[in-house]
């Protein structure tokens, strides 16, 4: 094998041995709770051994930012398809309503559902922040250099805080249980609160 297929191939694997890690951390979040996310279970769940865990992340927290990563990029990929012309209320309503905003918002409900230990409520709050840095920098990137900044700051974290007022309300009606049932009624109380968002609370949205 050539030694640029063989590096090629070593690439690929370290990827997949990465992606493998994130995914078990939140899989233990979404399955057994956030109390038990632990490098030892991460990496029994991924077939590794804890040593090869510490091999790729210095820590249980940045796994799971890891499995944010993922997905914010696909979301890039995802919007960056849309067209340029599109009004951005409406990117961000089929954005948020895609496959990938889908499995993003259930990261979030899963974590909201478990909040009340203290390690979900510190990860759900560094995957709000992720979404806010990412989707203001993606507006300005979209709206061109001359967009004021605070506008873009200003309007990412509007949508994240929609996001999780939807997530309160969310939990309350279902009690946090994770099913397709409830995540997309999820789904539906986020769309509702971006449209809130876009008529400026308008009496006739209630």
């Amino acid at each position: 094998m050539p030694m640029a297929d063989a590096t090629s191939l070593r690439e690929h694997k370290k990827r997949q041995t990465r992606n493998a890690l994130a995914d078990a951390a939140f899989d233990i979040v979404r399955t057994q709770g956030a109390e038990r996310l632990t490098a030892e279970a991460i990496a029994d769940r991924a077939g590794v051994s804890r040593r090869t865990f510490f091999n790729y992340f210095p820590s249980v927290d940045a796994a799971v930012a890891q499995s944010v990563e993922q997905l914010l990029d696909q979301l890039t990929e995802t919007l960056d398809s849309r067209p340029s012309d599109e009004v951005v209320w409406d990117t961000l309503e089929a954005m948020l309503s895609g496959p990938e905003g889908s499995a993003l918002m259930e990261r979030i409900a899963v974590l909201g559902a478990a909040g009340e230990h203290s390690a979900a409520r510190h990860l759900a709050h560094d995957h709000v922040q992720a979404f806010v840095d990412w989707l203001a920098q993606w507006l300005t990137t979209r709206l061109g250099p001359d967009t004021n900044e605070v506008y873009a700051v200003t309007l990412a974290a509007t949508v994240a805080a929609a996001a999780e007022a939807t997530l309160r309300v969310w939990f309350r009606r279902t009690g946090g249980q994770i099913t397709p049932r409830s995540l997309a009624l999820h789904q539906e109380l986020l769309v509702q609160a971006l449209t809130l968002l876009r008529t400026g609370f308008d009496e006739g949205t209630r």
